[in-house]
Formats: structure tokens, sequence, C-alpha cells
């Protein structure tokens, strides 16, 4: 009997990625032994504002991020799709394409807060585990009828939108090959 695959899913706008997301990919895949991450961004976030870059640029970004680790994945299945990035069609395709894998959602405790605005959320706990790590400023409390493993992780106190407001007092927080993109896209930069 082949051992079934284990793979996690970190999703969101990367708008832009920044070394957070990178922490709490690695964290999680070392504490649940993940044999991959697959980074999933949104076409268009159905819980946030529109995002600034556009998705083939927050593509580009996470593709330059994730370039030297071998088990992180691009995964663009969202934004080839026409429906909005919804969690449930994203896990109900990676299981057509993945039959012997066993999911994760990954995120962060801030995003805990409002998983039950999530697009019919009770399917979504049918098809994967979601993992929560720790968010500096959060505390969030279960939420009833929603399982979650808990992972610890040092905090990071950044999110992508305190980035895109003030750029320059987060620069060290974007990995280099990102701030290069950055740079050479004009993104982000206030005149």
């Amino acid at each position: 009997m082949t051992q079934r695959k284990k793979v996690g899913i970190l999703g969101g706008a990367f708008d832009p990625i920044h070394l957070g997301h990178l922490q709490l990919a690695k964290v999680c895949q070392q504490a649940l032994n993940l044999d991959e991450v697959r980074f999933i961004p949104s076409k268009s976030p159905v819980l946030k504002n529109a995002s600034i870059a556009t998705a083939e640029q927050r593509a580009a970004m996470v593709a330059l991020a994730i370039a030297h680790e071998p088990s992180f994945v691009l995964d663009q299945r969202e934004i080839a799709r026409e429906t909005p990035s919804y969690a449930l069609l994203t896990l109900q395709s990676l299981q057509k394409d993945f039959p012997q894998a066993d999911f994760y959602w990954l995120m962060g405790e801030d995003a805990l807060g409002d998983f039950k605005k999530w697009y019919q959320w009770q399917e979504i706990l049918k098809l994967c585990q979601i993992v929560v790590v720790s968010r500096a400023g959060f505390d969030a409390s279960p939420l009833s009828g929603v399982p979650v493993i808990r992972v610890p992780m040092e905090n990071i106190n950044v999110a992508s939108r305190e980035i895109r407001q003030a750029i320059h007092a987060h620069w060290q927080e974007i990995p280099k090959s990102v701030q290069g993109y950055i740079l050479t896209h004009n993104l982000y930069i206030k005149s």
C-alpha cells in the first residue's frame, strides 16, 4: 500500500508575498511532515479588497520567493479559473488532481476569525484539515464546529496590507528576489 501524500495549501492574495508567508509554510511543513506546500494566489480575493498587483504579477512574485524551496509549489489554478477564488472549488480541483493526497489548509490566526464566512465552509472541513498558526496581535478563540490543528510559530508582526501602505518601512520583510520585481514593476511605491 502506498503512503498518502501530505499536501499543505497556502492560499491568499500574496499582494505582496513576504517572509511571514514563507515562515508559516516552513513551520507547518516541518510540524506536520508535509511532502509539499502549494502556494495558491487568488485571482480576486472574495473577502478582501481588490489587489494592487495583477494576478499574474502576484504569481510571479510567489514564483520568485519560493524558487529555492523544492517542496514549495506555485499553483495557479485559481488564477486560471473563471469563477471567484473559493477555497472549496480549489480543494475539489486538488482532489481530482491528487486523489491519493491528504490536504492541510494553512492559515494565520487572523484568517480563522473569518472562516465561517467562507463559501460553504462546512464542506471545506470534509476535504481538508485546517491548520492555524499564531499571528501577532491575534488570539483566535476556537470556532464552534471548526476543528483545527494548531502549530506554534514565532510571531511575525507583518501583513501584506501594512507592506503596501509603507513599503520602505517593511522592505526587509520582503524576499530579496521579490524586492527586485517590485522595483522593476514600480509596485506599491507611492510618489
